[in-house]
Formats: C-alpha cells, structure tokens, sequence
C-alpha cells in the first residue's frame, strides 16, 4: 500500500510539474493582444519592461514566474528526495495547492485589468497560466486533502 502511495505522488507530481512548467514559460507567450492596424502584442516581459505601464497588473507575469519557479522547485525536490522529513513533505503539496490558488487570483485580477478593453484583449500567456495552475491545482489538491485529513485525525 505505501509503495501504492508514493507511485501516485509520483504520477500526481509529474502532471504538476506539467502545469508549473507552462506557467513558468508562459512570460515568454503574448499576455497583451492589442487589434489595431497594424496588430501589437506584448509578452510578459515585454509588459514587465514597459515603463509606460505604471499599474501593478503589468508585474503579474513576473509575479507568477517567480510563484512557478519557487513551484517548481518544490515539485522536484519532493518528487527526487523521497526520505525527507515528514512535515517537509506535507507541507510542499499545500505550498505548491496555495500557490496555484494564487496564480489564478492574479489571473482573474488581470484579465480584468481595466487596461484589457476593446481593442486590447488578454493574450495567450494569460491563459496558458490559467491551464498550468487548474492542472497544478487538480494535481496537489489529492496530496493537500489527504494532508490536511491526516492532521485533523
């Protein structure tokens, strides 16, 4: 059974990393698609660099970057160093579940940025942050309930 149970933190840690890995590159994608002639994009970077820019909306790329890469790191450690402590290891899934609760938050807050109206609509980046923290999310939310209901007990 405990063999059973570290196969599926394994599997459920992969298909994290999957989510966390498209997080981390969506600052490289278009987070900004602005439709006029001729057609203007902005990726996450782009939007970071942007002095023109004076709201906190343009750092979210950055922000959920960094939030990926700290993510990211969690992931591998607790899937490649299996005899760690055991509140270390209960505490990384609840990290990682809290964290892409927070990458949607923030992606919530920039599609409603009141920058994004008619002609400039939220890019691809926006969204491939969105798919990376759900599977994040359906991924460690297993591993942090089953944490949490082994405290509670």
């Amino acid at each position: 059974m405990a063999k059973l149970n570290i196969e599926i933190n394994k599997a459920t840690g992969t298909l994290a990393l999957m989510g966390i890995i498209l997080m981390v590159f969506s600052v490289l994608m278009t987070w900004l698609d602005v439709n006029t002639n001729p057609d203007i994009s902005a990726t996450g970077i782009d939007l970071f660099s942007n002095d023109d820019l004076d709201d906190w909306q343009s750092n979210i790329p950055m922000i959920v970057t960094i939030l990926g890469v700290i993510m990211l790191i969690l992931e591998f450690v607790s899937i490649l160093v299996p005899n760690m402590s055991k509140k270390i290891e209960a505490s990384m899934p609840l990290i990682v579940f809290v964290f892409s609760l927070i990458s949607i938050i923030l992606f919530v807050l920039f599609a409603t940025w009141d920058e994004i109206d008619d002609p400039v609509q939220v890019g691809g980046g926006a969204y491939a942050v969105l798919l990376g923290a759900i599977i994040c999310l359906c991924a460690t939310a297993g591993q942090a309930f089953a944490i949490l209901k082994q405290k509670t007990q």
